[in-house]
């Protein structure tokens, strides 16, 4: 029997390990698109939809369509889980961040809000260095500062968009890039099928509580297309947020 070189085999694990990487950031790219998508389509449903009936839409959607596509297949072992107070942490705090964004986008302008929310990647890297004790090169510090002062050349401080609804997409920022700090970690040992399900439940249970006292009927079924649109999107990215965060984490040796 033949036995692999050692140097073939440490070749074959790079390359096994760059695909896998590779395969991470293609999903965090796609998910980036989700998102992108889920915050336009938000910012014309504030023109005629309550905000908290949006926001109930789009988690219903969300755990209506996990429950129903993938407990057949999976029983009962879709719903252990080993940190159930994370499970219902993060669930909470992806609720948190959804309902910012759309108080931000129902007094900001897209592109000022996307820009605030581009600041993220420097609150996730530090929170990762800190509370991860994950290592950070130099390159990579450099690339979100680089992206911080973009983001203060776009808004221009002193300028109008400095008001008081400036704080909606930075409450965002923080409560979203601790729910992605949890997802990284539970991500390495929890079935992300679990976690989305877990997710669209826990914000769908929180955001019913004030539902009966913003429900409206809607004029035409253009607005209901629109909500199904953002359920969709958010759905379809954070499902390919968790699996970038299995593929794109590089394994220590």
């Amino acid at each position: 029997m033949e036995i692999d070189p050692p140097a073939a085999t440490a070749r074959r694990t790079r390359d096994r390990e760059s695909e896998r990487i590779l395969a991470g950031i293609g999903l965090v790219l796609a998910a980036v698109a989700c998102f992108a998508t889920l915050d336009t389509a938000t910012k014309v449903s504030t023109l005629g939809v309550p905000i908290l009936m949006g926001v109930w839409v789009r988690y219903a959607f969300q755990a209506v369509a996990t429950t129903v596509v993938f407990l057949p297949r999976h029983g009962r072992a879709l719903l252990r889980t080993a940190h159930p107070r994370f499970q219902l942490l993060r669930g909470a705090l992806l609720l948190a961040s959804s309902t910012l964004a759309f108080f931000s986008l129902r007094y900001m302008p897209l592109a000022e809000f996307t820009s605030i929310v581009l600041t993220a990647p420097l609150v996730v890297t530090l929170l990762a260095a800190t509370t991860l004790q994950e290592e950070v090169s130099p390159l990579r510090w450099a690339l979100v500062a680089g992206g911080f002062v973009g983001t203060l050349v776009i808004l221009r401080p002193g300028s109008s968009v400095f008001s008081w609804a400036i704080v909606l997409p930075i409450g965002l920022v923080v409560t979203n890039a601790w729910f992605q700090v949890l997802t990284s970690r539970l991500a390495r040992t929890e079935n992300p099928l679990t976690m989305h399900l877990y997710t669209g439940w826990v914000g769908t249970l929180i955001a019913t509580l004030p539902l009966p006292f913003v429900w409206t009927s809607l004029p035409g079924r253009g607005w209901w297309g629109l909500l199904a649109l953002m359920g969709l999107m958010g759905t379809i990215g954070h499902l390919f947020l968790i699996f970038a965060y299995q593929r794109a984490r590089r394994r220590r040796p």
